[in-house]
């Protein structure tokens, strides 16, 4: 199991996320949990971060499962 978080602009998170599905095509997403985090800059105002975080599992070889079926 790898759960992997990632965290910026609501368009920067989502891109990451996207990224990250399409390079690992291995892993089979389990669960995906949404949020928002408010955050301060200096001069105090305010916006809003999102946070993906999403578990995934390693898809079986097919070898492997055609191996434990014999």
């Amino acid at each position: 199991m790898i759960t992997v978080k990632f965290e910026g602009t609501n368009q920067t998170t989502e891109s990451l996320f996207q990224d990250f599905v399409i390079k690992n095509d291995n892993l089979i997403l389990t669960e995906i949990k949404t949020e928002e985090k408010e955050v301060k800059n200096v001069l105090g105002m305010v916006r809003y971060e999102a946070i993906i975080t999403a578990t995934f599992e390693e898809k079986e070889l097919e070898e492997d499962y055609y191996n434990e079926n014999l």
